[in-house]
């Protein structure tokens, strides 16, 4: 059973011409879905890609911290993290 807790919006890096990084603000929709929480990108195919983000970003919680359900080598971590920045500042972390 999956639920909408709310959006945040955080700083996305998108690589552009000449391999120049800029940081665009990107909202995502955070599901509490049986135990764990799914972030998902209000971006289109194409911006998902080119700010090299998958359909969903998956996490529980374990100690306070966050720990993403892909393992330790995932690339998008820091997404993560910087949404449960928000998610703790707004007290929506169960």
């Amino acid at each position: 059973m999956s639920h909408k807790i709310t959006t945040v919006t955080i700083p996305i890096p998108y690589k552009s011409a000449g391999s120049v990084i800029r940081q665009h603000q990107v909202s995502f929709d955070v599901y509490k879905i049986d135990g764990h929480y799914s972030l998902r990108p209000h971006l289109d195919p194409m911006e998902r890609q080119i700010a090299n983000l998958p359909e969903e970003l998956k996490f529980e919680m374990r100690d306070g911290k966050p720990v993403s359900l892909r393992g330790k080598l995932d690339g998008n971590f820091h997404v993560i993290q910087d949404a449960v920045e928000v998610l703790q500042a707004q007290n929506q972390l169960v």
